[in-house]
């Protein structure tokens, strides 16, 4: 329908389900150098209003009232625990 309904947290390569994700970071800069082009003001205008508009209504409020589930991939999840294993054990490397 349009409205936002929460946002997962997740590596670059992490398997989103296409239909109903869309990732919101893109590449702008390699190595030091821009890769696109930047939006001009009116392009950054129009995007901001698109995604205003597909906030939850109980999000548009000053005082926000109601919640907004935020997940982990798979992948960042278990990224996560090992890494949180490998600071317990003490490994370095």
């Amino acid at each position: 329908d349009g409205v936002i309904r929460g946002d997962v947290l997740g590596l670059r390569d992490s398997l989103m389900p296409l239909d109903t994700a869309e990732p919101l970071l893109k590449t702008v800069m390699e190595r030091g150098e821009l890769i696109s082009p930047l939006p001009d003001l009116d392009e950054i205008r129009e995007y901001h209003a698109v995604r205003t508009r597909a906030l939850p209504e109980d999000l548009k409020g000053v005082r926000p009232s109601g919640g907004y589930p935020v997940g982990v991939s798979d992948e960042l999840a278990e990224l996560t625990r090992l890494t949180t294993e490998r600071i317990r054990s003490g490994e370095t490397r």
